[in-house]
C-alpha cells in the first residue's frame, strides 16, 4: 500500500478560500485501491476565525487531519511539525509538502509520481509550478553564493536603518504613498496593464533563460522552489526535520539545496508533474508599511542564517 501524504500550511482566515480550494482539488486526484492519501493541514498560529473554520469544515473527515499550532512557526519550523505528524501517524512513501495556495489540476498526479519513483529513486522531487500567469517558477534561481548573500545582507541592513531611523512626518508620507500605491493595484485596469507587461516584458529574459535551460526536461541538482515539494521517505528518515529549522521565512529553498549539495542527495526537476500556484492575490498588502518592516526584518535574519550555512554548515 503506498501512502501519500499531503502536508498544507494555512495561515490567517483571509486565506482560508485558497485553502478549501487546495483541498478540494487535492481530492479530485485519481487514486487506486493500493494507494491511500492523508491530508494534514497545519494551521499556522493564526489569531483570527481560522481554527475555528478549519475545525468546522474538516473535523468530521477521516482523510483529514488538523494540526493547530498556538504561534505562528514561520515557513520552515511550520511545515516540520506538520511533517512530524504525518511521519508519526501514517509513515508515508512520500511527503507533498504544499502552500495553501497550490492547485492540483492533474487527476493523475500520484500515479505518474510514483511511476516515476519507481525509475529513479529521488530524494526530493521538485514539479513543474506554474503561477497565476502561467510563467514557470521552477527550477528556482535563488542565492547559491556567499558574495551575493553578503551582498544582500548589505542592502538590507540599509533597509532596516532607513526604516527605523524615518521621521514621524517620513512614515506619515509613506503611509500616504502605500496606501496610493495599494488602491492603483486593486484597480482592474491596473492588474490588466501589470498581467501583459509581466507577460511580454519582464519575465521575457527569465523565460528565455529557462527555455535554453530546457526547462521541459528533466534537470537534476538544481533549487526548487519552495511552494511545492516532494519529499520520499528514505529522506525523512534522514532528515527528521524536513527544513533547516532556523529561519522564519526565506531562504529555505536555498538551505534546502545546500543539503542536496553538501550531502549528494537526489534532487529532480520533473516538468511532466505540474501544479498551479495562485499567489501573490492580495497584492495591495505588500506595500504596507508594516508589512514592509516584518519582511526586511526576516529576509535579513535569515540571510544572516544562510549565511552561517555557507561557512559552517548547519548548526
Amino acid at each position: 500500500m503506498t501512502c501519500v501524504c499531503f502536508v498544507i500550511l494555512h495561515y490567517h482566515e483571509k486565506s482560508l478560500s485558497e485553502t478549501f480550494a487546495c483541498v478540494d482539488s487535492i481530492r479530485k486526484l485519481k487514486t487506486d485501491a493500493g494507494c491511500q492519501t492523508r491530508l494534514i493541514i497545519v494551521e499556522n498560529g493564526s489569531a483570527d476565525t481560522s481554527r475555528q473554520a478549519l475545525t468546522a469544515k474538516y473535523s468530521g473527515d477521516k482523510d483529514i487531519s488538523l494540526v493547530f499550532s498556538d504561534e505562528n512557526l514561520g515557513f520552515a519550523r511550520g511545515n516540520n511539525a506538520g511533517c512530524a505528524f504525518a511521519i508519526e501517524q501514517f509513515k508515508p512513501d512520500f511527503l507533498v509538502v504544499i502552500n495553501n495556495d497550490i492547485l492540483f489540476t492533474q487527476p493523475d498526479f500520484i500515479q505518474i509520481l510514483v511511476d516515476q519513483y519507481q525509475r529513479e529513486r529521488f530524494d526530493i522531487l521538485g514539479p513543474n509550478i506554474l503561477n497565476a500567469g502561467r510563467i514557470p517558477q521552477n527550477p528556482f534561481y535563488g542565492v547559491d553564493n556567499l558574495a551575493t548573500v553578503e551582498k544582500l545582507i548589505a542592502d538590507f541592513e540599509k533597509r532596516a536603518e532607513q526604516i527605523e531611523n524615518a521621521s514621524a512626518a517620513g512614515h506619515f508620507w509613506l503611509r500616504c504613498k502605500t496606501w496610493a500605491r495599494s488602491m492603483l493595484y486593486k484597480s482592474v485596469a491596473f492588474r490588466r496593464f501589470w498581467r501583459a507587461y509581466t507577460d511580454n516584458t519582464r519575465f521575457s529574459a527569465e523565460r528565455q533563460a529557462q527555455d535554453n535551460g530546457h526547462v521541459g526536461e528533466i534537470q537534476r541538482g538544481v533549487m526548487l522552489h519552495g511552494s511545492a515539494l516532494v519529499f520520499s521517505a528514505g529522506y525523512y528518515r534522514r532528515y527528521p526535520q524536513i527544513f533547516y529549522p532556523g529561519t522564519f521565512l526565506y531562504f529555505e529553498e536555498a538551505i534546502l539545496h545546500q543539503r542536496v549539495l553538501r550531502d549528494g542527495l537526489s534532487s529532480i526537476y520533473y516538468p511532466l508533474l505540474t501544479v498551479i500556484h495562485n499567489e501573490g492575490m492580495a497584492t495591495g498588502a505588500a506595500f504596507n508599511l508594516d508589512r514592509t518592516r516584518f519582511i526586511v526584518k526576516n529576509y535579513l535574519a535569515s540571510a544572516r542564517v544562510f549565511r552561517s550555512i555557507l561557512l559552517h554548515g548547519e548548526q
